[in-house]
């Protein structure tokens, strides 16, 4: 848990343990500050500063000597306009992906719903529902 949560969230009892933990073991100072570097890549501006931070953060991963580091940037490389596009046009499927979310629910807790005009009303429901 310690070593998913952001250094920024956690509490000063908590940051202690992280650091006894990341001073006790080298490869894990090492992916966990590579995915402290990695997440700071979206509060970037623009294009052409995440390209430079995705590039150096590459070289990072790739010489760690951690080998899902080493993995995972070969495969963030193929995938790098892919990421970079974000910085042009900032959309997600987020809001998607999370209403699809609550209609799993809806269908599991109705355990299914049989009338389809009674579905799609409630699933019209959702739309104003806060949760």
């Amino acid at each position: 848990w310690l070593l998913l949560t952001s250094r920024g969230n956690l509490q000063v009892n908590s940051m202690e343990a992280l650091d006894e933990a990341l001073r006790n073991n080298q490869p894990l100072y090492i992916a966990y500050y590579l995915k402290e570097e990695l997440s700071s890549l979206w509060s970037l501006k623009t294009r052409s500063e995440a390209s430079r931070h995705l590039d150096n953060w590459l070289i990072k991963a790739e010489n760690s000597g951690v080998k899902v580091f080493e993995n995972t940037a070969k495969w963030l490389i193929r995938m790098k306009e892919h990421i970079l596009n974000w910085f042009k046009w900032p959309l997600t499927s987020a809001k998607l992906e999370a209403f699809n979310g609550k209609i799993r629910r809806l269908l599991k807790n109705t355990c299914g719903l049989r009338d389809q005009e009674y579905m799609f009303l409630r699933i019209r429901d959702l739309v104003d529902a806060k949760f």
